[in-house]
């Protein structure tokens, strides 16, 4: 099986003999919606500046208008997805001010948007300081979460 790698500020659909990988997930934030029923889904790499330029700190960044587009255009229904949000990571010296930490709120933005389109199921591993890449295994619906230069990997078991 290829690995598709998805190009940073990217969004693709992904089916069922499909894998997907986001590499360099640092302050941004990597998402995927999959749909065991039918082993397809959609990843994104939203990019830090993308939401930024949105002009609110709450709106929601673009890669979840096509979200819902793809929800729309397949039928997926989103009581029956899931899904995982990586990243978020902030630099060691950022304190507390809320300039210096634009990954929190870009993963914030993520999830509550997710949940505005009726997604409940979320898995999270975000934040800390370390950078992240995500991979998508579409036939079996494995999402691994790789910090740092593999440090420490986490699995996600989205479909059955």
């Amino acid at each position: 099986m290829d690995v598709i790698r998805l190009e940073r500020g990217q969004t693709r659909t992904v089916h069922d003999a499909d894998s997907v990988q986001a590499d360099w997930i640092g302050s941004g934030v990597a998402f995927v919606v999959y749909e065991a029923r039918r082993k397809r889904g959609f990843v994104a790499h939203v990019l830090q500046t993308d939401w930024e330029h949105r002009g609110s700190p709450t709106a929601p960044p673009p890669a979840l208008e096509d979200l819902k587009g793809w929800l729309d255009e397949t039928g997926a229904s989103p009581s029956e997805v899931r899904a995982v949000v990586a990243g978020g990571a902030q630099p060691l010296n950022a304190g507390e001010d809320p300039r210096l930490r634009p990954g929190e709120g870009l993963s914030r933005a993520v999830t509550t948007g997710l949940r505005s389109l009726g997604i409940d199921h979320i898995c999270e591993d975000t934040g800390g300081s370390m950078g992240r890449s995500l991979k998508l295994n579409c036939r079996n619906g494995v999402v691994d979460v790789v910090q740092g230069q593999g440090s420490s990997t986490t699995h996600f078991r989205l479909g059955g």
